[in-house]
């Protein structure tokens, strides 16, 4: 469902990663990056990934957070660039009861917490994506950011699999 990897990467200029605006589904803001040679650059003597990403993104998720969804990408290899105590909660749902908009699949009732965790800044998590999750933003003033790394038809073991620490 997630898991918390040690990885680390050098100081990020986000002028150089934020691009057009990609999506904004409710409660956050998705950017297509900007300058990709210089992301990886900054990424090459820290991660390898035996398996290339389909895409990576920035994220902003703001108050109060995403409702319960999954996304259509399978996983996520989140690094938060910033934090302010925002909990990522994963659920169960005991009815399958769905609603589909442009982004996600929105889960509406009868929801059973299986997991959370809270990240700090700097920390890289892996996240399947495919399992209902939500981000719960405490206070109107905190905002979150994320630089994803995004597979849309591997699983979670083949991604934890292939990324190789330097």
């Amino acid at each position: 469902m997630f898991k918390k990897l040690e990885l680390s990467i050098d100081k990020l200029d986000l002028k150089k990663l934020v691009g057009e605006e990609s999506y904004r589904p409710t409660g956050a803001v998705e950017f297509e990056i900007k300058d990709r040679t210089y992301l990886y650059d900054k990424i090459k003597n820290h991660i390898n990934f035996k398996i290339k990403p389909d895409y990576e993104l920035v994220g902003i998720i703001k108050y109060p957070g995403t409702f319960p969804h999954t996304d259509y990408w399978n996983v996520s290899l989140n690094y938060y660039i910033s934090t302010n105590n925002e909990s990522t909660m994963f659920w169960k749902n005991k009815d399958n009861k769905i609603t589909r908009n442009d982004t996600a699949y929105i889960f509406d009732s009868n929801l059973i917490e299986i997991g959370s965790f809270l990240a700090k800044k700097n920390e890289f998590y892996l996240l399947d994506t495919k399992i209902i999750h939500s981000i719960k933003v405490e206070k109107n003033t905190d905002i979150r950011f994320i630089l994803r790394f995004v597979w849309n038809n591997n699983s979670f073991e083949e991604i934890l699999n292939s990324i190789i620490p330097l």
